[in-house]
């Protein structure tokens, strides 16, 4: 389980969030989830901004 509260979060409204991550067998959690994100930061930050 994580918890993704406040300014660090990026929050604007602050309230609990919490992600429940599952693990199986096949699958066991977090060393799955490892993505490699290869775009600048800017260029996401202004697809999610983009997205409000």
């Amino acid at each position: 389980m994580m918890s993704n509260a406040g300014a660090v979060a990026g929050q604007e409204v602050f309230h609990s969030h919490v992600h429940v991550l599952p693990r199986y067998a096949s699958a066991p959690g977090m060393a799955n989830l490892k993505v490699v994100v290869e775009e600048p930061v800017e260029v996401t930050a202004q697809r999610v901004n983009g997205a409000r």
